[in-house]
């Protein structure tokens, strides 16, 4: 959860993006799952 807050400042900016900022959020999370899954 505390990873959340530092995103805050960086919210703003990519809503500005074509591609929201949680999608990329989002991603880093599937990608720790991935990892989890393998073991």
């Amino acid at each position: 959860m505390l990873r959340i807050f530092p995103l805050q400042g960086d919210a703003t900016r990519g809503l500005a993006k074509p591609v929201p900022w949680w999608h990329w959020f989002r991603a880093r999370q599937l990608r720790a799952i991935r990892q989890v899954t393998r073991y």
